[in-house]
């Protein structure tokens, strides 16, 4: 199938065909018209690529959570380069234009291990490229576990295991202890199997 004609095209065709004095001028003008119109070509929009922060060090006290971050080349980026993003539970620290090969930073965690006060987090800036936010815990005196919520997820798993333990004998949670450990562990747990089957048979003997 032959490609459709453009409007440029239309037009010079109908021109040509054209004997009419005012059609041809009409033709003429419109034809004019769209040759000199600019060519508007939509382009999507660029996304901004991040390197995930992974290194930082934090610390907390009863009031604050506070977080040290150090990005190559900060001293050299503008104040304005640097986007700081709080939620209740969730905190994005956004870094543009630095050094490659990490130009574009962030540091996210969410969930948060708990709640802040938004609007009283903040961040400033400390020697040898050195970012420290300082963010608001929402109730005082609360102990963070951890940065982010693995330390509810592990009790919560701890505490599950132990309701599912309740209803087992010995010989079934020493055989999920063998199967989940390692090399070491699974040569260790035998060891101590045999030794106290030894142990009960000893008992087991008549005098």
């Amino acid at each position: 199938m032959a490609p459709s004609p453009t409007v440029v095209e239309e037009l010079e065709r109908l021109l040509a065909l054209s004997e009419r004095d005012t059609s041809k001028s009409l033709l003429q003008a419109e034809l004019t018209r769209r040759k000199a119109a600019p060519l508007h070509v939509q382009r999507a929009p660029v996304q901004t690529i991040f390197t995930s922060v992974t290194r930082y060090a934090w610390d907390q006290g009863k009031k604050f959570v506070k977080i040290y971050v150090t990005l190559p080349g900060f001293d050299a980026v503008a104040d304005d380069a640097v986007v700081l993003h709080v939620e209740r539970t969730v905190l994005r620290l956004d870094v543009t234009g630095l050094a490659p090969p990490a130009s574009n930073s962030r540091l996210l965690v969410s969930p948060l291990f708990g709640a802040l006060e938004p609007e009283q987090c903040s961040w400033t800036r400390k020697p040898e490229n050195m970012l420290l936010l300082k963010l608001r815990k929402a109730t005082d005196g609360e102990e963070w576990g951890s940065l982010d919520d693995s330390a509810h997820r592990k009790a919560r798993e701890k505490e599950s295991r132990l309701e599912s333990n309740k209803s087992k004998s010995t010989a079934e949670l020493l055989h999920e202890m063998y199967r989940d450990a390692d090399e070491d562990g699974k040569a260790s747990l035998s060891k101590a199997w045999e030794e106290g089957r030894s142990k009960r048979d000893t008992r087991r003997q008549p005098d």
